[in-house]
């Protein structure tokens, strides 16, 4: 189940400056899955929502995506990755 969103989203909602949203949603997603993030991705689905992706390795060795909707600042999905043989 996705953790919360980030009380400081509203303060930069309307900013159009895609480079803040990208900050503030990568905080969310770390405040939320404490680690380091390996890989980013900014995505427009079919219905028109934006999010922010991130690939997250955990504190206990675990690989997340963590998605981020890029207008609420709400984290809408999350699952693990699985190590695939031959690829790290």
């Amino acid at each position: 189940m996705p953790k919360g969103g980030c009380g400081t989203w509203g303060a930069i909602a309307g900013d159009s400056g895609s480079s803040s949203r990208r900050s503030a949603a990568r905080k969310i997603a770390l405040k939320a899955y404490p680690g380091g993030i390996k890989q980013v991705e900014y995505e427009i689905e079919e219905n028109g929502a934006a999010s922010y992706e991130f690939e997250i390795i955990t504190k206990d060795g675990k690989r997340l995506k963590v998605e981020v909707d890029a207008s609420s600042g709400k984290i809408v999905e999350v699952s693990e990755k699985l190590d695939q043989p031959g690829k790290k």
